[in-house]
């Protein structure tokens, strides 16, 4: 999984993932947008399992995490070079369709390589490999690194 050179972080506004030789484009977040993933993603679980009306409540991480990734994909991104499992919509960008989702679809590995991207962006610092303390983010350098 491949990530584009960083860019300036107060000029870029895209983060490009590269999963199994096809190229994901994503917007970076607003506080709006990760509130619409949150509640599509909800909806996305109510549609499946509507007695749950959409908690998370009982599910494992693995399902959970997928609606996740499923309502991000739906709400962040612009552009897929894999347009197999998209339509595209009115306003010309990639339109996810679960229903069209093949079985091989790389919607974990997508949804992860974004994840690591918005922790670049971010400047999240992962903890050394058996440190017991959680990922930190470094504002010392200031936005110019």
């Amino acid at each position: 999984m491949a990530q584009e050179t960083p860019q300036n972080p107060l000029t870029q506004t895209e983060l490009t993932v590269t999963v199994k030789g096809e190229t994901f484009v994503f917007k970076i977040p607003s506080i709006r947008d990760e509130a619409k993933v949150g509640s599509i993603a909800r909806w996305l679980r109510a549609q499946d399992d509507p007695a749950g009306i959409g908690a998370p409540e009982g599910l494992d991480f693995e399902t959970f995490f997928f609606y996740q990734a499923l309502a991000t994909i739906q709400v962040l991104l612009k552009r897929a070079s894999d347009d197999s499992w998209w339509s595209t919509g009115p306003d010309g960008r990639p339109v996810l369709d679960a229903s069209k989702l093949p079985e091989s679809a790389p919607v974990k590995e997508v949804y992860e390589g974004y994840l690591a991207a918005l922790d670049t962006f971010r400047g999240v610092v992962p903890p050394a490999e058996g440190s017991t303390q959680s990922a930190s983010v470094d504002r010392s350098a200031g936005p110019e690194g």
